[in-house]
């Protein structure tokens, strides 16, 4: 065919769709013309008109069917069925108003939850838009296992380790490190002073991040190599909350702990850095309010910048390049490099060093990998749960139109023409549910907004609205209504023809063999997959009792807890024991006040876990040396007894402890079990720090004596608890430039926020107050993520059991309707209603009992999975098992019953007469 024929056909398709209304008028306008013609030419020859006509139409034979071949000339013969069949498919949703309501809604909602979770995934995963090459960004960390090990769990690595595979590396286009440090900030007119978390970072960082800035210019290798490394990168809420957002603030001068440095740039607002946190709170998210350059030290390539993990990498890989392909040559340096450092190289042997390579975009959900499986599972069966409850009522819906199907096939409609029908039909409802579920998950977003869940990502995610949001949402829709389509077509249109069906339909009214085992089977899914998700959620509802009776050691109610910042130059140590004894003292004669002391670590705030090292003086005089690692504090002498933390033996910190800086300690039981088991631990003594002198009386050096044994206390994650004991120091011994007020409230500690500032500002306004929160409060943070994860898998449970519910109700009230004849001959019969009733909840309890098994026994292999996330709960417990069981099957049951109603006494002769 031409080019030009190509044009013509495409040209008469395009008008024949532009004009097929007028087509079909003037198609139906010729075969009238040609039929009457006929009836005249028949009339001339005798015969009647009546008689005319009736032979005219017999010679032309089907009428209908030669307008069918006329349309398939045209070419839009698809088009014009599409189109009938939807209007046809919204006459039938408007004329089942009820049922129409219930398939939308359970679509909807199914179609708006799986949508959310595309998004999310979408945002954290598949797209989260952070760095320009983020596909070939690498985290790359040094991890350590057994006794004593350090940073067990961290995902950080060592200066000396990352110059060596800066200078030395093939794979890696480019490779950067930062890490975080406390800064003192203060403008050259001291108008204020304050702490902050600074962020150091390598100039290589930034390049390899892809990275540019609002402001000004990024640091750069001449700024460190010509010495001139006191420069400084404000953060953008940095910027505006102290500069006022002023642009001319590049080159001005800022003082960092007393050093002036120079601002060379403003970060972007979206600038974000994935940093290892704890997601339950204790180690709360880091905002980089301004960033100084990473320098190298001497000491960095000496054992020493060998065996302190503390530094973060991220590399870029080359094109081309694999993880696989750079763990092996970074491997091969560390075995071409680690012999030159003998005491490093065996703490790498004896506790297993390895070299963990992650993608960053699997980094990004470190902290919540498990639960986003679980939360996907969860949102498939909600989906599987919906597809199976849909089909099964659209097959009982096209069973009730079997006889209009069978009717549709006589006159001479393929079986491919029907089952099309009836996919458009549900595809209309799949539309219409998209509709339903974007408003779904509008509501979502906006809830999910006012919380702070994201805050659990390694960097928060930002769902957007964007144009795959819409794709998915509509191939979902799509995809779901040709599914539940064709299910709802399986054992009612079948290769035997509608012959067969229509005979069925005719002697009876009861289902087909083949239409009620495909029902049965949908039944059997929804049922199991019901009992799964209900079980899971009564797991996880235990274990988050189990979590809410966690004893952390000491008494939290009525605590407020509030940080001081003592960073002034003005403060030598005597102010800073002046003014925290002020504080105190005046804290303590406030009226609605029992007690309050000072700590630098309190337990879960500010993680609670400053560590050090530790040998008892029994184990140093029979020469073991190998130090082991424990929790350290600094507390006065009335904290401990303002958290109720148990005296064991010996006693507390006294005046003269603080007045004489004695060099006394306190530990808990977990010291005293592990390094005193057979003896009384008061008196003994106690070396800090890692390379302890010899004991001498005279000369105390790192060495302590044991003056009490306390309780152990949960220190910074009740639900992981550290297996470390604590030790107790002196407060005056040791002082940072911070340090916790703990004050213990005979009734609301909230109202303590005022008068505490009050005091504070009497005394220094200037001191800088910090993390004002109640003991309540920071152990709510710990319940935070337990709390989230259990009111959404509670959410979809109660959405899978009103599916449910919604579902078995419309499928009992049909099969009711479809043997009324048996029901009426039965109760005309003598049989009681209620007793057929009966026999209705019966056969349906004894499906859901063998439903219900069989998914309590999916439950607990699922469960085994996802064993992490639940907290003393073994996933077999039979109590959670027989509970969620029972209560599934009572709800099932009284659908059963309430579907039941619909039975009643009725005329026989006239059942029969409509059968």
């Amino acid at each position: 065919m031409t080019t030009r024929r190509k044009a013509r056909s495409l040209a008469y398709l395009f008008r024949s769709f532009l004009k097929s209304e007028k087509r079909q008028d003037e198609l139906d306008e010729e075969f009238q013309f040609h039929l009457d013609m006929r009836v005249r030419d028949l009339m001339r020859s005798g015969l009647s008109q009546a008689e005319a006509r009736r032979e005219a139409v017999r010679e032309f034979g089907g009428v209908q069917q030669l307008k069918e071949q006329c349309r398939d000339n045209w070419g839009i013969r698809l088009y014009e069925n599409f189109k009938r069949d939807l209007r046809y498919s919204w006459r039938q949703i408007l004329k089942q108003k009820r049922f129409s309501v219930v398939i939308i809604l359970i679509m909807g909602i199914s179609i708006g939850l799986n949508t959310l979770m595309f998004s999310l995934i979408d945002s954290v995963y598949l797209n989260p838009g952070l760095y320009p090459d983020e596909d070939r960004i690498v985290r790359i960390a040094d991890v350590f296992s057994g006794r004593n090990a350090r940073n067990i769990k961290s995902w950080m690595t060592s200066p000396l380790y990352y110059l060596e595979r800066k200078e030395q590396s093939r794979v890696l286009e480019n490779i950067g490190v930062y890490q975080t440090d406390w800064a003192i900030v203060r403008d050259l007119d001291n108008r204020s002073n304050s702490p902050y978390q600074q962020l150091l970072v390598s100039p290589s960082l930034l390049e390899t991040l892809s990275l540019k800035p609002f402001l000004g210019r990024f640091f750069t290798q001449e700024d460190i190599d010509s010495g001139n490394h006191e420069v400084v990168i404000l953060g953008y809420a940095f910027w505006h909350n102290r500069y006022g957002g002023d642009p001319n603030v590049i080159g001005s001068k800022m003082l960092i702990d007393d050093e002036p440095y120079t601002i060379i740039g403003v970060m972007r607002s979206d600038f974000n850095i994935p940093f290892g946190f704890d997601p339950d709170g204790t180690d709360p998210r880091f905002e980089t309010p301004f960033m100084t350059p990473w320098i190298e030290r001497p000491w960095h390539k000496t054992a020493r910048g060998r065996q302190h993990n503390y530094c973060n990498t991220l590399g870029l890989l080359k094109p081309g390049q694999t993880v696989q392909n750079l763990k092996t040559e970074l491997q091969e340096i560390n075995s071409r490099n680690s012999p030159l450092f003998p005491e490093a190289y065996r703490y790498e042997i004896e506790h297993a060093h390895e070299i963990a390579i992650v993608p960053l975009k699997d980094d990004l959900v470190r902290n919540v990998r498990t639960q986003l499986s679980l939360l996907l599972i969860s949102f498939a069966f909600i989906l599987a749960m919906a597809c199976a409850n849909v089909s099964s009522l659209f097959l009982s819906q096209n069973r009730v139109r079997s006889g209009e199907f069978g009717i549709r096939a006589a006159l001479g409609a393929s079986r491919l023409r029907l089952i099309g029908q009836i996919l458009i039909e549900k595809c209309t409802y799949s539309f219409l549910s998209c509709a339903v579920g974007l408003f779904f998950l509008w509501i979502a977003h906006t809830i999910i907004s006012q919380t702070n869940l994201y805050d659990l990502f390694l960097i928060p995610p930002k769902p957007r609205w964007s144009y795959n949001l819409l794709i998915y949402l509509l191939i979902s829709g799509v995809a779901i209504g040709v599914f539940t389509g064709l299910l709802s077509t399986l054992g009612i249109i079948s290769k035997e023809g509608f012959g067969k069906m229509m005979k069925e339909q005719s002697r009876s009214s009861t289902r087909g063999k083949a239409a009620k085992r495909y029902q049965s089977t949908l039944l059997w899914c929804q049922l199991t997959l019901s009992t799964v998700i209900l079980v899971f959620g009564g797991f996880l509802l235990k274990s988050f009792v189990q979590i809410l009776k966690i004893d952390p050691g000491f008494d939290p109610d009525n605590l407020y807890t509030v940080s001081f910042n003592l960073a002034d130059s003005d403060y030598d140590n005597d102010a800073k024991r002046q003014f925290m004894a002020e504080l105190k003292k005046r804290t303590q004669e406030l009226s609605d006040v029992e007690s309050a002391g000072i700590s630098f670590f309190p337990p879960l705030k500010w993680g609670g876990n400053h560590t050090t090292r530790m040998v008892t003086e029994q184990d140093w005089i029979q020469g073991i040396r190998d130090s082991s690692i424990c929790i350290q504090d600094s507390v006065d002498t009335t904290f401990l007894a303002t958290l109720d933390i148990s005296l064991i033996s010996g006693r507390y910190f006294n005046e003269s402890d603080l007045r004489n800086n004695a060099r006394n300690i306190i530990i808990d039981r977990r010291i005293a079990d592990k390094h005193f088991n057979d003896t009384d631990p008061i008196g003994k003594r106690i070396a800090l720090r890692n390379h302890p002198s010899p004991p001498d009386r005279d000369n105390p050096g790192n060495w302590y004596t044991v003056v009490g044994v306390v309780e152990s206390v949960v220190r910074s994650n009740l639900i992981d608890p550290s297996a470390m004991g604590t030790i107790y120091r002196n407060v005056n011994e040791y002082i940072p430039y911070w340090f916790t007020l703990v004050a213990k409230s005979k009734s609301n500690p909230t109202h303590l926020r005022a008068s505490i500032r009050d005091i504070r500002n009497s005394i220094d306004p200037f001191v800088v107050m910090d993390k004002e929160e109640t003991m309540s409060e920071i152990m709510n943070k710990q319940h935070r993520f337990n709390r989230y994860l259990l009111s959404i898998v509670s959410l979809i449970a109660l959405i899978g059991l009103f599916i449910t519910g919604i579902g078995l109700y419309g499928i009992i009230r049909f099969l009711i309707t479809q043997n009324r004849k048996e029901i009426s001959i039965r109760i005309a019969l003598g049989e009681g209603i209620h007793k057929v009733r009966l026999n209705v909840v019966s056969y349906w309890a004894k499906i859901s009992m063998i439903s219900t098994i069989i998914g309590a026994s999916l439950t607990v292999l699922l469960s085994i999975k996802f064993e992490t996330l639940l907290y003393k709960v073994n996933p077999g417990d039979p109590f959670v098992l027989l509970f969620s069981v029972f209560f599934i099957i009572l709800i099932i049951i009284g659908t059963a019953w309430l579907s039941s109603t619909s039975i009643k006494r009725s005329n026989l002769l006239e059942v029969l007469r409509v059968e």
